[in-house]
């Protein structure tokens, strides 16, 4: 009875199609752009599980099964290209160190700084499941290289499972703490 009294009095006071915030927020104008899908698809790689655009330039973590292996995990840079059309994989990030389990790509952050281009990939499980970072540069060659290792400085749980970049800071997320480096 009290929501229909609620609902009558909204109708008689004109805000019958409004929330409780407001009016809906109108639809979207726009279509997807473009559909990103890595060049070596495999069904449970959890592609997209995190993203992070600067730009022109986006991270895309997949950090699920990756050449057969469970749980290695990868992070694929994609540009859109310069009529602004189109989205390519430029690069496919895969540190020599990373071993199945890794979970390579469960979070992912890029930026373009005064140095060039950096991306973040972090693997939450590697280090003997004390997690790890790798910070990426883009060379001037176009291949995206490890420039530094990111690990804690102490005990932690879930290094790896968060990050942020903007400029020349990485924050990194874990249970309990955040890191900055």
């Amino acid at each position: 009875m009290k929501a229909q009294l609620l609902s009558a009095l909204a109708a008689a006071a004109g805000c019958a199609a409004q929330g409780p915030f407001g009016p809906p927020p109108p639809p979207p104008t726009q279509g997807i752009q473009t559909l990103l899908v890595p060049s070596d698809a495999e069904g449970n790689a959890r592609f997209g599980y995190d993203v992070a655009v600067a730009g022109s330039v986006c991270i895309v973590g997949a950090f699920g099964s990756h050449g057969g292996n469970a749980g290695t995990g990868a992070a694929y840079i994609f540009r859109q290209s310069d009529k602004g059309d189109a989205w390519v994989q430029e690069y496919e990030l895969l540190p020599d160190t990373l071993q199945a389990g890794d979970y390579l790509g469960r979070a992912v952050a890029i930026a373009g700084t005064t140095h060039g281009d950096v991306a973040v990939a972090c693997a939450p499980r590697a280090n003997s499941g004390a997690g790890q970072c790798y910070l990426f540069r883009k060379t001037q060659a176009g291949a995206w290289v490890v420039e530094d290792t990111l690990t804690s400085t102490g005990p932690s749980q879930g290094f790896g499972s968060s990050v942020a970049i903007a400029g020349d800071t990485v924050v990194v997320g874990a249970q309990n703490a955040a890191y900055v480096f």
